[in-house]
């Protein structure tokens, strides 16, 4: 089995042996000419989600060279969550209103459609990120995340309210040798690709959660008083996000034994959203993994998720994401 020193020195010597080839040179290219075009549009680019099994680890990679420094400096937002681990020297985060320095054991657990900017300055600088489905979260967050508190009302943030307030959470994990044990085997699952990886990887990526809200429960005092019921809806939301193609608010209230008129202000104050527009934006999510992960026509797409009529889905997923099926899917493809 590989080590993390010896999977990285191993990336050094590639990084340093071999050539640019013409197919790397017109790749690089045409990534920086999707940068541009992204940025110029919507003021940013947009990294879609394309992560088999639920998770992934990235290793960072060195400083870039100075001609590419300012445009992969750009800012971005992903399809999924990543979780940025400082093995070794710095990392800088930059927001729209402030710059994030990470240190040396440092975790930094990003918001899915938070803006930020990403770089290292130094060959010594090592960092992974670890790339995180929405869906992993979207089918099991019930259940994985019913006693955690902090990270339940993360997700649930960034999952389902329109408020997004919570971009990050931030743990100078290097204070933990457990939490850092944990990460170390995220990312050894990843390096030597055993059987059952994907499970060993959330497993472990779970009992981090597990571990750093402990830590910040006890050292913060992180109020719990609200924990039940902030499951409750929770668990709802999560409820209307698996079934979404077909469910009815009148199926919802009578799974949860309330009434239709009290779980419709319970959504609309939770996630800013009414029931319909919370399912419709479920729908979009789901047809945007599809367009990713399956060769599905459009049009299958369509009726998969619960719209009968092609180009009423096709004009909603363009007024949700901004660009047209048929792009996602070929910037996926690209990326």
């Amino acid at each position: 089995m590989k080590t993390i020193n010896q999977y990285i020195q191993e990336c050094y010597q590639q990084y340093l042996e071999s050539p640019k080839n013409d197919q790397d040179i017109l790749f690089q290219k045409q990534l920086i000419e999707r940068l541009k075009k992204e940025n110029k549009q919507f003021g940013h680019a947009i990294v879609p989600e394309n992560i088999p099994g639920g998770m992934a680890v990235h290793f960072h990679g060195f400083p870039p060279e100075p001609e590419l420094k300012d445009i992969l400096r750009c800012f971005h937002r992903h399809d999924y969550f990543e979780l940025i681990y400082v093995y070794h020297g710095n990392f800088y985060n930059q927001f729209q209103d402030q710059t994030l320095q990470l240190h040396q054991g440092d975790l930094l657990l990003l918001n899915s459609n938070v803006l930020h900017s990403v770089y290292t300055e130094c060959k010594e600088d090592i960092v992974f990120d670890i790339m995180i489905s929405r869906n992993l979260f979207q089918q099991s967050a019930a259940s994985i995340l019913k006693d955690n508190p902090l990270f339940s009302f993360f997700f649930m943030d960034s999952l389902y309210s329109n408020n997004k307030n919570q971009r990050y959470l931030y743990f100078e994990s290097g204070k933990s040798p457990e939490a850092t044990k944990l990460i170390h085997t995220i990312i050894l699952e990843s390096i030597n690709q055993r059987p059952c990886k994907d499970n060993m990887m959330q497993a472990a990526l779970m009992m981090l959660f597990a571990h750093l809200s402990r830590m910040q429960t006890e050292t913060k005092g992180l109020p719990l008083h609200q924990q039940d019921k902030n499951f409750k809806i929770f668990e709802i939301i999560s409820y209307m996000d698996e079934n979404c193609t077909s469910l009815t608010l009148e199926q919802l209230a009578e799974k949860f034994h309330y009434s239709t008129s009290y779980l419709s202000k319970l959504i609309l104050q939770t996630s800013g959203k009414h029931f319909g527009e919370l399912i419709q934006k479920f729908k979009l999510e789901k047809s945007a993994w599809y367009l990713t992960h399956t060769p599905l026509s459009i049009g299958e797409i369509a009726k998969a998720i619960g719209f009968q009529d092609e180009a009423y889905f096709y004009r909603l997923f363009k007024k949700h994401y901004g660009i047209t099926p048929k792009s996602y899917r070929n910037q996926s493809i690209a990326y």
